[in-house]
């Protein structure tokens, strides 16, 4: 009796601990965000154009994939828009101008904000929403494999303190996409119907509606199921199947194609498409052990090294279950890298297509360690250990979001100094449009006889931002769009009335002679 209330108390203390922890993360996460729109939206590149295309569907009950532009009463055939590749694509059809990414994660947000009748400023917490519910999931999947409250502490915070945390601060799907796999993952780990299977796939096909790489991951983890069980494999395809016919008709209906605008855009005009074998060796070096552009997964979090070697060390105890995580975290591991041929972000911030397969070697850990006879203090150890590595690059990571929050801040200052249009001599500056996008017409102009077209009255005042000549140019940007990044050309008949050099780009503040 006296074991059992113990035992009770036990848990409770571990459940309240839980609690306050979870909470704390929580509060943490929101607060930060809530720094970083202190001055107002704080958003750049990728996650921006998911933004703007969340506005655009909130405003129409269409789910179309057009390109909201200000500037369209003056540019209606969108020869000035200031966003190209690899964010936006151009046809001679009609619409002219599309949204690479799929609808579904914008349109979700902005249903979501009108049914809590909030604005876009709130648009940025719908992903710390869901991150934060995948965060639970994760912790509870973590303890009911183990039972062991301290690891699964460690295992929760090693990942979700850490690369994931710095993509779900960007205007990003991951979380969402994230989420549907756990609740995939959940279904193969502790659910014991035989029928879950088709759960598992039709979860697993409803996460590639957020992100491409579903069907490669879903493909891997259906091979290796396949190998360990015909049937469930075949249940695991069939569950996928549905949800993925329908997306490929969606897909096919909007461009033409049945894997949609991302893979033509991405893909299919990818520079580096047939990249050379030791071209796609460097960037599996770069994800992995890091660059001169980019900080690698052992680097970032040395813990995924001791996953690693312990697989090797625990072989011998490897379950139907466990083979089926590890070994698909493990070729997806290695193959993604080979397969996306760029960078997916530099310095901390180019690691969220490991987010999945690092999730399935934590998990497949975790169901290894339980069966083993080592001591928790020992586990608990390396975990500490190799933490303190990555809340180093986490915490860096942050403190380059900070930064760079106060620097757009300061630019898009600048930019409200326009009455209503900025001017960009290169599609370089793109990335820091930012929330002026709403408020302001925005301009891509190489040529005297664009911008004489566009600001035609005289004394009109207006911000122009030159690129510098010497500008990197990511390998994934077609060559034929090189010449829209590298630009010296400056309006002529102008008077400047402000200028300052900032962000590695020249602010103008102009006013049109005659």
């Amino acid at each position: 009796m006296i074991l059992v209330k113990q035992k009770l108390s036990l848990k409770l203390w571990q459940t309240i601990l839980t609690f306050f922890l979870f909470v704390g993360f929580a509060i943490a996460i929101f607060y930060f965000r809530s720094v970083l729109d202190r001055d107002g939206i704080y958003v750049t590149g990728d996650g921006q154009i998911k933004l703007y295309q969340a506005f655009a569907l909130g405003k129409s009950e269409d789910r179309n994939s057009e390109c909201l532009y200000r500037g369209k009463p003056q540019d209606p055939d969108y020869h000035f828009f200031p966003i190209q590749y690899p964010w936006a694509i151009f046809r001679i059809e009609s619409p002219k101008c599309v949204w690479e990414y799929p609808p579904f994660f914008p349109w979700l947000v902005s249903r979501i904000l009108s049914f809590l009748e909030l604005g876009m400023g709130s648009a940025m917490r719908v992903p710390l929403i869901f991150y934060l519910c995948s965060a639970f999931l994760t912790g509870v999947l973590f303890y009911r494999t183990s039972q062991n409250f301290g690891l699964s502490i460690a295992l929760f915070f090693s990942f979700f303190f850490s690369f994931p945390l710095l993509t779900v601060l960007d205007f990003s799907e991951n979380s969402i996409f994230l989420l549907c796999l756990l609740g995939s993952l959940i279904l193969f780990v502790l659910e014991s119907n035989p029928y879950r299977f088709l759960g598992m796939g039709f979860l697993w096909g409803i996460a590639y509606a957020f992100r491409f790489e579903a069907l490669f991951l879903g493909g891997v983890f259906g091979v290796f199921l396949l190998w360990e069980n015909r049937k469930e494999g075949l249940m695991f395809g069939l569950g996928f199947l549905f949800p993925f016919l329908c997306l490929s008709l969606f897909h096919y209906m909007d461009s033409g194609h049945f894997l949609g605008h991302r893979f033509v855009s991405s893909v299919l005009e990818n520079q580096n498409a047939k990249s050379h074998y030791l071209q796609r060796l460097s960037l599996l070096k770069a994800y992995l052990l890091g660059d001169s552009l980019m900080v690698g997964l052992l680097p970032f979090q040395p813990l995924y090294g001791f996953v690693l070697v312990s697989f090797f060390l625990f072989r011998k105890s490897f379950t139907s279950v466990s083979r089926t995580l590890v070994f698909s975290g493990l070729v997806c591991l290695v193959i993604i890298p080979l397969l996306v041929t760029f960078y997916a972000g530099v310095g901390y911030f180019g690691l969220r297509y490991l987010e999945i397969p690092c999730l399935l070697l934590l998990l497949g850990f975790c169901t290894l360690v339980p069966q083993k006879n080592i001591s928790s203090w020992v586990v608990l150890f390396v975990f500490l250990g190799t933490f303190y590595f990555n809340y180093h690059s986490t915490k860096e990571g942050l403190k380059v979001l900070y930064r760079s929050s106060r620097e757009i801040s300061e630019l898009q200052s600048f930019i409200e100094k326009s009455p209503e249009k900025v001017i960009h001599t290169s599609l370089y500056s793109s990335i820091w449009i930012g929330r002026s996008f709403w408020e302001r017409s925005h301009f891509q102009i190489q040529e005297e006889a664009g911008f004489q077209k566009i600001v035609s009255k005289p004394g009109e005042q207006f911000v122009l931002i030159k690129s510098p000549k010497d500008v990197f140019i990511s390998p994934d940007i077609p060559k034929r769009l090189f010449p829209h990044y590298i630009n010296d050309w400056f309006p002529a008949s102008v008077k400047v009335l402000e200028h300052r050099h900032f962000l590695n780009v020249d602010l103008y503040f102009l006013e049109r002679l005659q």
